[in-house]
Order: structure tokens, then C-alpha cells, then sequence
């Protein structure tokens, strides 16, 4: 799709300009087929040219979306990516080639390649001399990359400490242990509206379950008759809650992970959910994932007119905490203590006060967070303790 676009616009054909033209190594072991399109440098392609100095003042053809933008009055700063690299390529332009253009927007750009002015960041850059806009991009293509890397981090993950992937129906009759509302299924709704109306043989004729059927709102029940033959099973798959709620933690559909296993310890369950997430943010970190994520959050501040919420530092912080073990523990009990000395000695003031009645709310847990995990997660230790809640209900 990408070829026919550029093939449509005219930008793979030889620059009309007196400079000369990007030639990239053709692999000696390939054979060349003439009818094939020739493929565009890489933004990591591009870059490498920084380290030759034969090839400034070459034409470049190059594709990709747009990471940042900046536009002043006389000229317009672009950065570029294509996945190839975690850096980005900049781009000068006119005001005239930058107009319309956003942050994801997917573009060609065609220019020369120059040095830059003495004193900056980047040792070169693209002058522009023609900018297409091949479409807007989709603002999930980061999310769809990142389900795309978790699934297969986790996946190795849980392979190799022994674990079975099962796939559980989407369609189920049981709501888990009542877990949340649920969506009923039906083949043909109206049938089921007229019931009342119909004679029975005449609604089993229309309706194509015989009993009530749902969209599951979670695999547990089916992983524990699985493990009957497999000590540790797993899953990754859409869940789906029909619970009315406008607030971002309530979602009709997501992907949930679970897992089961047999053991009476809560200390292993514990240490398998901190080695897999510290797996998990590791692995981002290998691909070039983690700085990718990190680059399109200094993009999107970079748009805003407000402050963010959250320091710039401080994201990259929380992710190193969450690399490095062994993470803070704590016990439920010595965590209510902790809240309720906050409060009685002045130093924190909740909406919500803190007693065992009511249970810790989402402010008892980030206060949690930043005086005990100070960058880190926190989990609570051991389930005797867990439990151990005065008789009084204080």
C-alpha cells in the first residue's frame, strides 16, 4: 500500500535536482529482479550518513510519521521515525510544506541532505524540497505495538517456568463467581423480547442457545479444571464486563491476564508477579520499546498548553524502579498503621480516612507508593497478616 501511494505521488522517481542521489548497497547474495520496487532508506539508513562526509549534499527520499513538530515564523522543525531506529531524523522546512502537518501524520519526505549550523543537538539534517502527506495515522499504533510485544514477552515468560497457554471460551454460561455484569448472547434479540408473546416451541426454533449464554468476564474457572492435568496454566485474552461506569478504570472490553497454579504459598505467587513484570519491562527495554514509549510521551507534552500532571523525570524513574528488584514489602496491617499515623501526626490529609471498615482507596495507595515503594511497587507480604484485621473494626 505504502509503495502504490509513493508510486502515485511520483516520489520514486530520480530527484530533479543537481545533487546526488543516496545510493544504498545492494546485498551481493540477492538476486536483483528489475521489476521490483526499490525500497526507500531507513531513518536509521539516513542517520548512518552522519559518520560519511562523501555524502552530504545528497537527495534522499525517505518515509515516515511525524514524532514532533515545531513551526515558527520564517521556518518549521519536523522529526521523523519509522521504527527502524528509537531516534529521530529532523527535517527543515518552509511554512508553506508544514502547513496541515501534525503530530502521527504518516509522510514522504523528499530533500537534500546537509549539515547542520554549528551549536546544534544533530550533527545534520533533511532540507526539504517536496512533502507529501500519505494519511493520517491511527493515535493506537503505539498501544497496538505495545499488546503486540507484551504478548510475546509474557508468552516467553511463562513458557519457560513451565507454564500451559490455554484459550478459554468467549462464550460462556457462568459469570465467575459473580466477578462483574455480564453481556448475554443471542443469536436473534427480538426472539427474545417476544418470549412472552411466542409460544415456547416456537421461541427454541428462533433462539439458537438452548440456555442463557455470556461473554466471559474471566478464564479462572476454566483454567482451574485445566490445571486437573497441568500444574500451571495461563491465559491472555478479551474479557468483557457490562458495568456502567465513565471513568477510564471501566472499560466494556480488555485484554486480562491470568494465571493458576498450584500452591499454597502466597510468597511464590508474589515472586512470579514481580519476576514477570520486571520480565516484562526488561524485554521493552531490549526491543528499543521503552525509549520509543518515552519519546512519544515528550511529543505529546510538547503539544500541550497546560504543565502535564507528571514531571517529565519522573516516568523514567518509575520504570527503573520497576527493572530493578527486589521490590518493598509490606504488610496490609503495617500499611493501615502507617496511614492512620499519617493522619494523626498531621504530616498527610485523606478525603477518605483510612480504617478497616472501608478499606484503603486509591489515595491510601499512592501515599502507600511514594513513602514505601519510593519509585517502586509495593506488595503486601504474607497472608496470615493479611488477614489478621482487628475484631473491634477499627
Amino acid at each position: 500500500m505504502l509503495w502504490r501511494l509513493l508510486r502515485h505521488q511520483r516520489l520514486l522517481q530520480p530527484a530533479q535536482t543537481c545533487y546526488r542521489p543516496l545510493q544504498i548497497p545492494e546485498n551481493p547474495g540477492q538476486r536483483s529482479l528489475s521489476s521490483a520496487p526499490r525500497t526507500l532508506p531507513t531513518v536509521a539508513s539516513v542517520l548512518a550518513l552522519r559518520t560519511i562526509g562523501s555524502q552530504e549534499d545528497t537527495a534522499i527520499q525517505v518515509a515516515g510519521s511525524v514524532r514532533t513538530i515545531r513551526k515558527q515564523k520564517l521556518r518549521a522543525f519536523l522529526e521523523i521515525g519509522d521504527g527502524s531506529t528509537v531516534h529521530g531524523l529532523q527535517v527543515l522546512l518552509t511554512p508553506n510544506q508544514a502547513h496541515g502537518l501534525s503530530t502521527g501524520d504518516s509522510v514522504a519526505v523528499r530533500g537534500v541532505w546537509r549539515p547542520s549550523p554549528p551549536g546544534k543537538e544533530q550533527s545534520h539534517e533533511l532540507h526539504a524540497e517536496e512533502v507529501d502527506i500519505i494519511g493520517s495515522a491511527d493515535p493506537e499504533t503505539l498501544l497496538a505495538r505495545l499488546r503486540s510485544e507484551s504478548d510475546f514477552l509474557l508468552a516467553q515468560f511463562f513458557r519457560d517456568r513451565g507454564f500451559l497457554r490455554v484459550q478459554a471460551p468467549a462464550i460462556t454460561s457462568s459469570d465467575c463467581e459473580g466477578a462483574g455484569e455480564v453481556f448475554s448472547v443471542s443469536s436473534t434479540a427480538s426472539a427474545l423480547a417476544r418470549t412472552s408473546e411466542l409460544e415456547t416451541s416456537t421461541v427454541e426454533d428462533e433462539i439458537f442457545f438452548r440456555k442463557s449464554k455470556f461473554l466471559t468476564v474471566s478464564a479462572q474457572l476454566h483454567l482451574e479444571a485445566y490445571m486437573h492435568e497441568h500444574p500451571k496454566v495461563w491465559t491472555f485474552a478479551p474479557t468483557f464486563r457490562a458495568e456502567k461506569s465513565d471513568t477510564p478504570r471501566h472499560v466494556s472490553e480488555f485484554w486480562m491476564l491470568e494465571a493458576e497454579m498450584r500452591t499454597n504459598e502466597l510468597e511464590e505467587i508474589m515472586g512470579l508477579v514481580e519476576d514477570m513484570i520486571i520480565s516484562l519491562v526488561r524485554g521493552f527495554g531490549k526491543s528499543s520499546f521503552l525509549e520509543e514509549l518515552m519519546v512519544a510521551r515528550r511529543s505529546w507534552e510538547s503539544s500541550q498548553k497546560e504543565e502535564p500532571s507528571i514531571k517529565r523525570d519522573l516516568l523514567p524513574s518509575r520504570w527503573e524502579g520497576l527493572k530493578h528488584g527486589s521490590w518493598p514489602r509490606l504488610t496490609y496491617k503495617d500499611a493501615m498503621q502507617m496511614l492512620q499515623d499519617s493522619v494523626r501526626s498531621g504530616e498527610s490529609e485523606f478525603v477518605h480516612q483510612p480504617d478497616w471498615k472501608s478499606g484503603m482507596q486509591l489515595e491510601h495507595e499512592r501515599y502507600i507508593a511514594a513513602t514505601v515503594g519510593q519509585g517502586k511497587p509495593v506488595r503486601y507480604e504474607r497472608l496470615e497478616q493479611l488477614l489478621d484485621i482487628p475484631q473491634d473494626g477499627e
